[in-house]
């Protein structure tokens, strides 16, 4: 056997594990940065198509098209929450989420909404706004500014 234990090896060196460090970071950006890119590009379309989508039909925008997080709803709204584009009309509240699949609730459907820290067992940096409609259902998004959303959602 001569001293040597199967399955046993030598350490790595530090050089060695500077470059398996640097091989694993170079395959994450390789990997992440189409991704991001892909998701900046296919938010400002979806901007840029609900704005024009507004200034066709001449709906009354209440606040303009904004890439958010949508948290999901608790139901008949899309669990799977994700990144999207949301605009608040006179008509209704809009949301068109990247991974595809929108949401559409009528303004007279909905009941309150709310500012919180949790939304279905999920805490962010930035609290969720949570709009519930009459049927029950909430939806939560994290948006750009929660007092102007609220504001908004309340004026009815």
């Amino acid at each position: 056997m001569g001293g040597h234990f199967v399955g046993r090896s030598r350490p790595m060196t530090p050089s060695q594990v500077v470059l398996l460090v640097a091989g694993i970071l170079g395959a994450q950006v390789a990997i992440w940065i189409p991704i991001v890119a892909w998701m900046r590009g296919r938010t400002r379309a979806l901007v840029a198509a609900l704005a024009a989508e507004f200034a066709a039909s001449g709906e009354s925008v209440v606040i303009a098209p904004e890439p958010v997080l949508y948290g999901g709803a608790t139901e008949v709204y899309p669990k799977v929450g994700g990144n999207s584009v949301a605009a608040l009309t006179a008509r209704r509240l809009v949301l068109r989420r990247l991974g595809g699949g929108d949401v559409e609730v009528a303004r007279d459907d909905i009941a309150s909404a709310r500012e919180a820290a949790w939304f279905r067992s999920s805490r962010r940096t930035q609290p969720w706004v949570v709009v519930t409609t009459r049927a029950g259902a909430e939806l939560g998004l994290i948006v750009r500014d929660p007092q102007a959303w609220l504001a908004a959602l309340a004026r009815g």
